[in-house]
């Protein structure tokens, strides 16, 4: 589109809202357009006006988002924001087991990584095999759970938070968020990034981002991978102990 000092006008769709991240919790981002090698790159504030004076933290009011890499891609004549992390986050990456297998029905991991301190970042490649539905929940040993699900059919991904832990401080806080994913995708790529009161997800590179706050007594150290119609193979599971 074009900026003429006052006003955006979009080339496409104007009409149509095109979210440049699909959680609750990005807002007041910050970005720079004169970084090294012509890259822009946004920096966000992990909260909500709906409960950002309520959430159960003291000394401050949550944390900002990794930094993220901005470019643009194009769908059906359509053109998206793409949302990657920045490539200097690989650095953050210490000890890690990459493992693969096929889930049909239920697949449990109950250790993720010795000595989780509550950062980590998951890589996750998954070759859809028939099933219906993706699923893979982040729980501890308190029953609090993130729940992640690709909806093959309807084409959505979603990041279920109402049992993440504390949740009972505002009622705008447990929900579940969703975004559409493109059409005729088989093989699924998704990183997530884990923090003690956070999940930050990035599907195929960034081509969809989704950023939420959570706040559990303790790390998710554990993950279910389940399915439902059919099977699909994880063909690549990377846990990533991060660096402070």
């Amino acid at each position: 589109g074009s900026f003429d000092g006052k006003k955006f006008s979009c080339d496409n769709q104007p009409n149509v809202t095109k979210w440049m991240d699909w959680g609750k919790d990005h807002y007041a981002t910050v970005t720079w357009s004169d970084a090294p090698d012509n890259r822009r790159i946004a920096i966000a504030w992990m909260s909500n006006w709906q409960y950002a004076n309520d959430v159960p933290t003291s000394q401050y009011r949550s944390s900002n988002s990794v930094p993220r890499d901005l470019s643009l891609f194009t769908v059906d004549g359509e053109t998206y924001l793409q949302s990657a992390p920045s490539p200097e986050l690989l650095a953050l990456r210490d000890a890690s087991k990459k493992r693969s297998f096929k889930v049909n029905g239920t697949r449990t991991i109950k250790e993720m990584i010795p000595g989780n301190d509550g950062a980590y970042e998951i890589e996750l490649t998954i070759e859809n095999q028939r099933a219906d539905l993706i699923g893979f929940r982040l729980y501890n040993d308190k029953g609090e759970e993130v729940d992640m699900q690709y909806d093959m059919k309807e084409k959505k991904f979603s990041m279920d938070r109402r049992k993440s832990g504390e949740v009972s401080f505002n009622e705008n806080f447990p929900i579940l968020t969703w975004t559409a994913i493109e059409s005729g995708k088989e093989a699924l790529k998704l990183r997530l990034f884990v923090d003690k009161s956070s999940v930050e997800a990035f599907g195929d590179g960034g081509r969809f981002a989704m950023t939420n706050q959570v706040f559990p007594s303790e790390p998710y150290n554990h993950i279910d991978f389940y399915s439902k119609g059919g099977a699909y193979k994880v063909d690549s599971f990377v846990v990533y102990k991060l660096k402070p």
